[in-house]
């Protein structure tokens, strides 16, 4: 069983703090339309700046590179437009005002997106706990990666196994989790799956922590890496020679990773909601466990045919 994480996008703009509150601003100005339309006629529009926000954020976003004092600037006009309509829209609820579920679900998500973006604007840091990078899909998260090319993905992150060549899902979830913390789970998914423990685990280091190799010793398995400890010279270059072997053959991961994003779509899902995502997530594996099946079976068709048309040569 080969081991590793991975993250599969979201397809969302990138996040900053004066797009996302950009867009809170402009969100909230339509709901005020949609609570004042009943009253149209019998009293004023309440007061909003939404030309004026538009403006502002227009002319920010135009600047190829602005200042730290030009974004806290910009922040710190959205964010006074963004709490005068959140203002107008509670005293508009209060006063009888009725919104669709929709809407009402994202009334909340945006209240909590100005408290985290107030916060971190007085604070003058960028992270919160649980921080909001998309007002229409709230449930995701930013998933650090450390890699060269992204540092920072927004999706859900998922942790896989392959076995055979058949690449399954054992464990996704929106929030950031560390792996290595997962192994007994994946090793009951093995379990489950193949009525048996797997003999061999091929993972990554963050897997090879004291408890994980503690648990795949009382099981009987034998997981990968360099023994913990002094090193027996005697017995390091056989050591050194096994634990090469076993990175080249966990590279078979990385590919079905690539595979599985470049071909099946799991580079960018484009549901809404957190568990149609997720569906999505499982579906572009299954069907790329179903394309090695079909070539499986074309190879062992195509196998017995060649072998039945050099039986019948060899007989005439």
């Amino acid at each position: 069983m080969i081991l590793d994480a991975t993250c599969a996008p979201a397809d969302i703009a990138y996040p900053t703090d004066a797009n996302l509150l950009a867009e809170a601003v402009a969100k909230t100005d339509d709901m005020i339309d949609e609570l004042h339309e009943p009253y149209i006629g019998n009293q004023p529009r309440p007061r909003t700046y939404r030309e004026k926000s538009r403006k502002v954020f227009t002319s920010f976003s135009k600047q190829r590179n602005p200042s730290k004092k030009q974004i806290r600037t910009v922040r710190r006009k959205l964010l006074g437009y963004l709490k005068r309509n959140l203002r107008y829209i509670e005293v508009m609820i209060d006063i009888g005002g009725e919104q669709s579920k929709r809407a009402a679900g994202l009334f909340e998500t945006i209240k909590i997106l100005y408290e985290q973006q107030s916060q971190m604007y007085k604070d003058k840091t960028h992270s919160a706990e649980d921080r909001i990078v998309s007002i229409t899909q709230p449930d995701i998260r930013p998933i650090p990666r450390g890699k060269a090319n992204v540092k920072t993905e927004f999706g859900a992150k998922l942790a896989i196994s392959i076995v055979n060549g058949y690449t399954f899902a054992d464990h996704i979830s929106y929030d950031n989790f560390n792996e290595g913390t997962l192994l007994a789970e994946a090793i009951n998914n093995y379990k489950k799956r193949f009525g048996m423990l797997p003999s061999r685990i091929l993972a990554d280091t963050i897997y090879r922590n004291q408890g994980n190799r503690a648990l795949c010793k009382e099981l009987g398995i034998k997981l990968s890496g360099l023994p913990l400890g002094r090193r027996n010279a005697a017995k390091y270059r056989q050591q050194l020679k096994e634990f090469r072997a076993d990175c080249c053959e966990r590279n078979e991961i990385e590919g079905k990773i690539g595979t599985a994003k470049t071909r099946y779509g799991m580079n960018r899902i484009r549901t809404r909601l957190p568990e149609p995502g997720k569906s999505v997530i499982v579906l572009a594996l299954m069907a790329m466990n179903l394309s090695k099946m079909a070539k499986a079976f074309l190879r062992s068709f195509y196998q017995i045919y060649i072998f039945r048309s050099k039986t019948a040569v060899s007989a005439v």
